[in-house]
């Protein structure tokens, strides 16, 4: 049900034929796609959605670290044409201009930004160790990039991916109103946050968990408080991290509506969708989007025949299962990363 990331290799969920050349983007090259595209008004404001099955051509695979020198305002970036630069530069800086609204009222309206470390090898086929590294944990919406550098463009990317996520769950919520597959994150208690509090209180500052919001204020004041030792804000970061209840997969006919609320993003309605070569869950949610933007009489039909997309009970199994998968991918990781140390 999903891609196992050890601290020396990857397990993909899918075989290699599809998760690296079928259905992987690749430069000028079409393929197949279901895309999300918004309209917005020059407050970037969403004022249309649009869902659909869609043909793409990559104009260029571009490395984080690209993106970020063309953000920094480099007329060019390492390894890419000058012309190609030139062309991509303006959509790029508006895209992040977009994006920067997008992530600053979610910010404001309580969502968390926790981040951890994690140790990373790199082994021979001999099993010979000739690299280790200690890579950042940007988790978000507890689905976590590693990265050997914090750049702004990594927020950017994973803002357009939020984006996404959040319009499909609640277009397939519509759609479903009983069966959509649904992130759920719910708010942790105050015993998960006794050590946090009592570390922070030590260094001066204090924690308020009473709400998302207010624990996000903290930790915002606990990193403008720490800028001459990032390292403090960054255990006390990784420590809110832990202290968070677990994020799950759910079916909407399981739970009130009031419970499907992302604590750690801060939004009414959220799914998994942008990744469906590496979770299964996404495959779930793609499968739900486009039973929803078919004819109407179509989506009747394939209910009338007993479709397992509106089966509740089914959904709740495979939500289980993916949760279970989910947990059990995350023991391996941590178990292989404490092999190594």
């Amino acid at each position: 049900g999903t891609t196992v990331y050890l601290a020396d290799r990857r397990f993909d969920m899918l075989p290699s034929v599809l998760s690296e050349r079928v259905c992987s983007l690749r430069h000028k090259v079409d393929r197949y796609a279901v895309s999300v595209i918004w309209t917005m008004d020059k407050n970037h404001n969403v004022i249309d959605t649009w869902f659909g099955r869609t043909i793409i051509k990559s104009s260029c695979e571009m490395e984080y670290e690209q993106a970020q020198q063309l953000l920094d305002g480099k007329q060019t970036a390492t390894g890419l044409d000058s012309s190609l630069c030139k062309k991509l530069k303006p959509s790029l800086i508006k895209l992040a201009q977009v994006l920067r609204v997008i992530r600053k009222r979610r910010l404001a309206k309580g969502a968390l930004e926790l981040e951890g470390s994690e140790v990373k090898f790199k082994i021979t086929d001999k099993h010979q160790i000739t690299d280790i590294n200690i890579l950042f944990l940007i988790v978000h919406s507890h689905h976590c990039d590693y990265i050997d550098t914090i750049m702004e463009i990594h927020g950017l990317v994973a803002e357009a991916m939020i984006l996404a996520n959040a319009s499909v769950g609640k277009r397939i919520y519509d759609g479903f109103k009983d069966t959509a597959i649904l992130r759920h994150h719910p708010p942790p208690s105050a015993k998960q946050f006794e050590r946090l509090v009592k570390a922070a209180k030590s260094r001066g500052f204090s924690v308020d968990f009473s709400s998302n919001k207010a624990l996000s204020k903290s930790l915002e004041e606990i990193t403008h408080g720490c800028k001459d030792n990032i390292e403090i804000a960054r255990l006390l970061k990784t420590m809110a991290t832990i202290a968070m209840n677990e994020a799950g997969y759910i079916s909407s006919g399981h739970y009130p509506v009031n419970e499907y609320y992302h604590y750690g993003l801060a939004l009414e309605f959220y799914t998994h969708f942008t990744s469906p070569i590496r979770r299964y869950a996404d495959i779930i949610a793609h499968r739900q989007l486009l039973m929803c933007v078919q004819d109407p009489t179509t989506v009747k039909d394939a209910q009338e025949r007993g479709s397992v997309m509106f089966k509740d009970r089914t959904i709740s199994d495979i939500c289980d299962n993916l949760n279970h998968k989910s947990r059990e991918s995350k023991f391996a990781q941590r178990d292989s990363t404490e092999l190594f140390q």
